[in-house]
Order: C-alpha cells, then sequence, then structure tokens
C-alpha cells in the first residue's frame, strides 16, 4: 500500500485486503440428485433474495458447509449482496461465500457493512459492463478502509441509527406507493360495479364491439426488413426486436394510431395503439368499436375486467387459453354516450394524479436509498 494513499484516512486507520479480514469458504455444488424433501434446507442465492422454497439435504455433508443463524453470508454470482442469515441450521449452495471473521481485527457488525461498501463500490465501478459474478482470489484482494475495533463500533453505532430511521421512512414511502398503484384499480371497480347497480344497460361484449383476430404468420413470412412492421405481444411490452412483412392485407389486420387492441396471450390487456401503421400478430386482437360505448369507456372498462379475467383464468401459475369466444361472450354495463365521457374524464383524471404520485413516491424511494449509500461512502472515508 503507498503510504501517501494511507495519509488520505483517519489517523489510526489503515487499507485491509478483504481476504485479511475474513476466510471465505464457498458453498457446494449440490446436483439434483442430492436434493430431498427432508433433511437440512439448502440456501440458493434466490433464497437470500426473498423465496421461502427450499430444496433439502440429508445426507452427510463438512461442516464448513453448514450455515447457522447469524452467520454472515455474500453472494458473488448474478448478485452481489451480503446478508445476516436468521433462517436457521443450513447447508450452504455455490456462488454464495459463508465466512469466518479475523475477530482480531473487526468486528462482525463493522464487517457486514464493509462488505455492503465494498460490493457497491464494485457495482458502481463496473456499471453497465454485463457483471455477473467476481472471483474468490479478486474478491479477497479488494483493499477497504479500517478504523481500529473501537472506532469500528462508534461508526456502527451511528450506521446503523441513520440507517433505523432511513429504512422506516422506505417502508412508509413502500406502503404509500402500494397504495397509489392500487388505486386506479379500485377505483375502476367502484366505477363500474356501481354503474351495474345502477342499471346501466347490458349486453354481450360482441354486441357493442368488434373483435378481430391477428394473423398467424409462418416463419418464413417474417422478414428481417420490409414494408410493416410485425407488431407481436413482446414488443408491446420489452422486446423492441421487430418483424417485418411486405404482405398487402385486408385493412381490418392493420393497427394504426390510435386504434384499440388487447394482448390475449402471455401478458393481458387492453392497449391504445401508438404509433405506425403495423399489421398486429395472432395472440393480439383489434377492438372496433360500435355506436353504444365509445373507445375510451371501452379501454377503461377492458383495463378493469382484465383483472377478472386473469384471476378466473388462471391456475396455480399457468395461464389457460382465454378465447375470442369467452371474450365475446363477456356482459359489459354502460351508460349513454354523454356520461360515458363524464366517466372517462373522471378516470383520466385520476389516472393523472396516479401517476404524478407514482412518479413522486418513487422518486423519494431512490433518494432515499442513494442516501444511505452516501452514509456508508462518509463512514469510509471517516466523515461520519
Amino acid at each position: 500500500m503507498n503510504r501517501d494513499v494511507e495519509k488520505t484516512l483517519p489517523e489510526g486507520w489503515k487499507y485491509a485486503q478483504l481476504g485479511d479480514l475474513s476466510e471465505y469458504i464457498n458453498g457446494y455444488t449440490f446436483k439434483s440428485k442430492d436434493w430431498s424433501n427432508k433433511g437440512l434446507p439448502i440456501i440458493r442465492i434466490q433464497n437470500l433474495n426473498g423465496k421461502d422454497e427450499y430444496n433439502y439435504f440429508e445426507s452427510e455433508i463438512k461442516e464448513k458447509y453448514k450455515v447457522f443463524n447469524g452467520d454472515i453470508l455474500i453472494s458473488w454470482s448474478a448478485s452481489l449482496d451480503v446478508y445476516y442469515w436468521q433462517g436457521g441450521d443450513a447447508v450452504l449452495n455455490q456462488h454464495i461465500f459463508n465466512t469466518k471473521l479475523n475477530t482480531e481485527i473487526i468486528t462482525k457488525e463493522f464487517f457486514y457493512h464493509t462488505i455492503k461498501y465494498s460490493l457497491a463500490e464494485i457495482s458502481r465501478n463496473l456499471h453497465g459492463m454485463g457483471l455477473k459474478h467476481i472471483t474468490k482470489g479478486k474478491f479477497e484482494r479488494i483493499l477497504s478502509p479500517l478504523p481500529p475495533l473501537e472506532e469500528q463500533k462508534r461508526i456502527v453505532n451511528k450506521i446503523d441509527t441513520l440507517f433505523a430511521k432511513i429504512d422506516k421512512a422506505i417502508s412508509l414511502t413502500e406502503e404509500s406507493l402500494v397504495h397509489a398503484k392500487n388505486l386506479l384499480p379500485s377505483v375502476l371497480k367502484e366505477v363500474f360495479e356501481k354503474g351495474k347497480a345502477d342499471g346501466w344497460e347490458e349486453k354481450k361484449l360482441a354486441e357493442v364491439c368488434t373483435i378481430i383476430n391477428g394473423r398467424a404468420y409462418k416463419k418464413t413470412e417474417l422478414l428481417s426488413e420490409g414494408k410493416y412492421k410485425v407488431l407481436r405481444v413482446g414488443n408491446l411490452f420489452t422486446n423492441n426486436s421487430w418483424y417485418w412483412s411486405d404482405l398487402e392485407l385486408k385493412e381490418d389486420k392493420y393497427i394504426s394510431n390510435g386504434d384499440l387492441i388487447y394482448a390475449w396471450s402471455a401478458s393481458f390487456g387492453p392497449r391504445m395503439w401508438s404509433g405506425e401503421k403495423v399489421i398486429y400478430h395472432y395472440h393480439i386482437w383489434k377492438v372496433v368499436e360500435g355506436n353504444q360505448v365509445s373507445k375510451d369507456f371501452l379501454f377503461n372498462w377492458l383495463d378493469w375486467k382484465t383483472e377478472t379475467i386473469k384471476k378466473e383464468n388462471t391456475t396455480g401459475t399457468t395461464m389457460m387459453h382465454v378465447t375470442k369466444g369467452m371474450m365475446e361472450s363477456l356482459v359489459i354495463h354502460y351508460p349513454d354516450i354523454q356520461v360515458q365521457e363524464q366517466v372517462v374524464k373522471s378516470i383520466e383524471k385520476l389516472k393523472k394524479n396516479c401517476v404524478q404520485t407514482q412518479f413522486k413516491l418513487e422518486e423519494q424511494l431512490g433518494y432515499l436509498k442513494q442516501l444511505k449509500s452516501s452514509i456508508l461512502s462518509k463512514a469510509f472515508k471517516g466523515e461520519l
């Protein structure tokens, strides 16, 4: 270590490699044939991130692979983070380190924050580089500031006091965010169920609109370039990879800006198409309103009804097939056009307010999480 670098640390502090602070024991490489439905739970990375479903191991295993309450675990592949284990006796899977601290130079609590700080620095320095994992050798060579033991205790107390206040604020903000996200669905439910109770007109969906199937393409018909883009369900969400077509089809096989469509496979729900003229693929319906129900009213009704459709047509984790016939047979209740316009205006105003509220809350969450990072950074510069 360059002495000039160490001079930037507070008096009595030094830099230490993470390998000097602890022994890092990688978990055992369990295979599926090792799994059981009894014995000790196998800790995998997903179990550290909130998933309660475990595989179990009931055979003999070396002591070093066993985990007990209070052990500090470090995930070093796929996700980088540090955890206090509080799930009882268990065994450790690969891609996670257990730790055996050098308590002569570091306390358990300060070590936890040291790893949190070091992993944050690693992630920040490698941002955008597709980080997947860090090798044990590189991890052990990472340098981190190390104050004397008494100073470690003082810093931990300060960090934990500040973090407790921030975590409380984060929890309250997250609760508010959940409420904000649930507000619109609850209001839509109230609007449409009250309308039904108040005697709005009742008809089957097929009587107030026309649902048109998209085109089922052959692989040979999907081109890397062409005249028209082919809209698939994935393009409505995260997939920005497009196919093209030169086929000239009937006009009802195209959608244009402002058309109402409905994705009925994998990801269910209505969309108002915003974009150029495209051909829509199978698994998307075009919904053409009649003269009894406005497009905007229909969109909001479908948006509300989609949650019911999902619940009624889902078993376990598998989405069942929802047919065009099933959709057309749904019963819709609606008022006259003038009242529909008022309903839509109220819903749109609420949507705008909900979006603004969610944005502010998400911004607040980001600030609070960044504040924790800032406090940790100050702590390891001796500024706390």
